[in-house]
């Protein structure tokens, strides 16, 4: 079989971001390995998201390589805050999935790294768990 070359496109969209700016700038690591994985026969791209953070996740051959998409630099003037929000969920792994999700939203929304801090049932027979983030 014959294979083409394939390419890579990278969008980021940003929103209007309220407050202080982040600088957030392009993995320059990433551009690279990511061309030279998909030139390679046997070697798979993918992006996951874990706690907020977006990555190039590279395999080949059994073993990957995780590349952040973009580096946040923090600014030192821009505080941190803590806050809760709510999913709903069967178990505690799904519930840190949303989470998770919820934290790369407001990350692409607001401009700067959000985490997961903690997640936890909201009550004891509840569907409903809370999920507490920092950014």
């Amino acid at each position: 079989m014959n294979f083409g070359k394939g390419a890579i496109a990278l969008t980021v969209s940003s929103g209007l971001v309220m407050g202080p700016a982040i600088q957030v700038r392009a993995n320059p690591a990433a551009v690279p390995a990511v061309a030279a994985c998909v030139a390679s026969v046997g070697c798979a791209v993918t992006v996951i998201a874990i706690a907020g953070v977006t990555y190039w996740v590279l395999s080949n051959n059994g073993q990957q390589l995780r590349i952040p998409v973009l580096t946040y630099t923090p600014n030192p003037d821009q505080q941190v805050e803590d806050w809760d929000d709510y999913v709903w969920a069967d178990n505690e792994q799904q519930a840190q999935r949303k989470c998770n999700l919820l934290a790369e939203q407001y990350t692409n929304e607001g401009g700067s790294l959000v985490r997961v801090v903690r997640v936890r049932r909201a009550s004891q027979r509840s569907s409903r768990w809370v999920c507490t983030f920092r950014g």
